[in-house]
């Protein structure tokens, strides 16, 4: 819901990248471009807000 937290992550398994919502994988996709190094983006649409707590990236 909109006032409970939720744990995302973004896992890359250099073959493919792998997403989680509260440590529980929804979605793998294959990782046709292969970048070895890279850019980490956050985006959402038009009117929705994001909060984000301990927000943390690593390698």
């Amino acid at each position: 819901g909109g006032d409970k937290d939720n744990r995302l992550e973004v896992r890359d398994r250099s073959d493919k990248i792998e997403l989680y919502i509260n440590g529980k994988m929804i979605s793998s996709i294959k990782n046709v471009y292969g970048y070895p190094n890279g850019v980490v983006g956050l985006y959402s649409g038009d009117g929705i807000e994001i909060a984000f707590k301990g927000l943390e990236i690593r390698r």
